[in-house]
This record gives structure tokens, C-alpha cells and sequence, in this order.
């Protein structure tokens, strides 16, 4: 399954943005300042662990919060090698997930920093 981020619920410093060419949807959202959040419910058919993956691209390096059903994970990320979606990483993090609807945020938080532009979330 797979949700586009700037379908996603956003608030605070974000752009939706669509410049770099590969990308899926409409474009992609980029997250920088204090107090950002994308956030997705999500749905799976059952409860079990599940494998989330970001694709992800970024200018800077960093670290991001990614929050599932309040659990908290944080995510570390390489500078992207090019200005294209060819190059995207990958961010993969293990969770369990219950029976339907599941909540998934990626906040700027404490130890937050870099800039990292989102273009969907897969479950």
C-alpha cells in the first residue's frame, strides 16, 4: 500500500513541491522547521509487523521523528548523491500496526535537524 506524503495531513514549515523530476503523485513534501508534522492514517487488513518505507530524498543530512500509533523512531539520513528521485533512499523501519486504521507521523522534534523532502510513505 502506498500513501502519497502531500495527501497527508500537514502543518507547520512544509512545502509541497515539485521540481525534482521521478517523483510519484503530485509531488512531494518537503519538512525543515520547528514543529512540523506530516501525518497519514493508514490501513492494514490485519494486525502484525509491518515494514514502513519512506522514500525519501534530502539536500542535507539529517535526523526526522517518525511516530507510529505513538511509538517513536527516529530516523537518520544521508545528503542525496543528485537533484533527481533516481537517487532516493530508502528509509525502512519495522512496526507493528493493528487490525485497520494506524496512525503515522514525521515530526520535527528534539534531535531533529536537515532538511528531507518525502514523496510517499509504503506499507
Amino acid at each position: 500500500m502506498s500513501y502519497e506524503a502531500e495527501d497527508c495531513a500537514l502543518t507547520g514549515d512544509l512545502q509541497e513541491l515539485n521540481k525534482r523530476y521521478g517523483y510519484s503523485g503530485r509531488g512531494y513534501v518537503r519538512i525543515g522547521g520547528d514543529a512540523s508534522r506530516i501525518e497519514c492514517e493508514i490501513s492494514v487488513p490485519r494486525a502484525g509487523k509491518y515494514l514502513i518505507r519512506l522514500r525519501a530524498m534530502s539536500p542535507s543530512g539529517g535526523k526526522r521523528v517518525l511516530v507510529v500509533n505513538g511509538a517513536v523512531v527516529v530516523l537518520a539520513y544521508q545528503k542525496t548523491a543528485s537533484d533527481s528521485w533516481a537517487s532516493s533512499q530508502s528509509l525502512e523501519v519495522e512496526a507493528i500496526l493493528a487490525d485497520g486504521s494506524n496512525r503515522i507521523s514525521i515530526i520535527t522534534a528534539n534531535g531533529s535537524d536537515g532538511t528531507l523532502d518525502i514523496d510517499r510513505i509504503e506499507v
